[in-house]
């Protein structure tokens, strides 16, 4: 009854059950399952994701509909690729799942809208900078490394 409920405890914790079963049957310790699991857990991407669109949304006062639509016109262009660096840079997803939650984009696409981001925010472009930097310093949950201050 004892191990039921340390396997409990530790799937509310986050672990895997093959790596706690494993780690039991071969009598490893605690730390050792958590040094395990660490490695496999990944992050609820799409929550995320979901918290990021509700705040971009909210910033920049564009519906979270037209922000992930085929919209070309600049503001929302410049959500989307704000909302994927963040994605990218800061939280790892891949380009992929990116692609998915941005209106079912190929991860080439992503890759342009990165290396473009990447680029508007380096040239210190009039029109972005301002509204990544704008974005990111509203963003609660974004460290301040992100915020690009470089006035060339």
């Amino acid at each position: 009854m004892e191990v039921i409920l340390k396997v409990k405890a530790k799937l509310q914790d986050g672990f895997q059950m093959k790596d706690i079963t494993h780690c039991y049957l071969l009598g490893c310790e605690d730390s050792e399952v958590l040094h395990i699991s660490k490695k496999r857990i990944k992050k609820d991407t799409k929550s995320v994701f979901k918290t990021l669109l509700s705040d971009v949304s909210r910033i920049s006062k564009r519906k979270k509909k037209k922000i992930i639509s085929n919209r070309r016109n600049r503001p929302y262009v410049y959500s989307r690729f704000t909302i994927a660096a963040i994605l990218k840079w800061e939280h790892g997803v891949s380009l992929k799942n990116i692609g998915i939650y941005i209106g079912n984009r190929d991860h080439t696409s992503v890759i342009h809208g990165l290396r473009t981001a990447e680029n508007l925010i380096t040239t210190n472009d009039e029109e972005f900078k301002p509204y990544a930097n704008y974005i990111f310093a509203n963003l609660s949950e974004i460290p301040n490394r992100l915020i690009t201050t470089k006035n060339n």
